[in-house]
């Protein structure tokens, strides 16, 4: 069987992503760490940056340090009152786990979101880098399978790059390519979204 067939549902819902967020490209991995630390450590391949140091807001989730510090980044605490999401000075890295909805992706961003079972898109566990950079997409689907491109033979694989084995599993994208398509910004519902039961019933 031809392995790759089966993530092909992976990439309907990375185009399903695209399609509600705005962005023109999604990297679906296993969880909104995973996203920021495969961001960061791109960034920080690139040299971004005068010296190797990060600002994070100082009242934050601890996987978000672990992620700077494991892609080489320094990190300096930082004052910030923020909402729904912040961007990581001095890169292009936004870390919107909380702020995932329609239109959300801000253009020239790594936008790093979560579909952890407490988050809007509660697939369970999972998450995406929304961006918009060509050299990156190719760079991020790579580093998320072993540094091998997607659907190689083991035997016989391509290795261009370092790895990490954090790529999303086809049954978590089909869960959550269910869940977006009844996702709505505004599902508080209401009367005018049901028939009128007194004609049919």
């Amino acid at each position: 069987m031809n392995r790759r067939a089966a993530f092909q549902i992976v990439d309907t819902f990375e185009e399903a992503l695209c399609e509600y967020t705005g962005s023109s490209y999604a990297v679906a991995v296993d969880s909104c760490t995973n996203a920021l630390h495969l961001a960061l450590l791109y960034e920080f391949r690139l040299g971004v940056g005068d010296k190797p140091t990060v600002s994070l807001p100082a009242h934050n989730y601890v996987g978000v340090y672990h992620a700077a510090r494991n892609a080489g980044w320094n990190v300096e605490w930082v004052d910030v009152r923020w909402e729904g999401h912040y961007t990581i000075p001095p890169t292009r890295v936004v870390d919107a786990a909380k702020d995932f909805h329609g239109g959300c992706y801000q253009p020239g961003s790594l936008y790093c979101v979560s579909f952890q079972a407490a988050k809007r898109l509660p697939i369970g566990r999972g998450g995406a880098i929304l961006h918009d950079n060509p050299a990156f997409d190719t760079w991020a689907r790579r580093a998320r399978f072993d540094g091998r491109g997607e659907g190689e033979d083991y035997k016989n694989p391509t290795f261009t790059q370092p790895g990490f084995h954090c790529y999303l599993t086809p049954d978590a994208a089909a869960r959550g390519l269910w869940l977006l398509t009844y996702l709505e910004d505004d599902d508080q519902g209401n009367w005018t979204e049901y028939p009128n039961l007194r004609e049919f019933l």
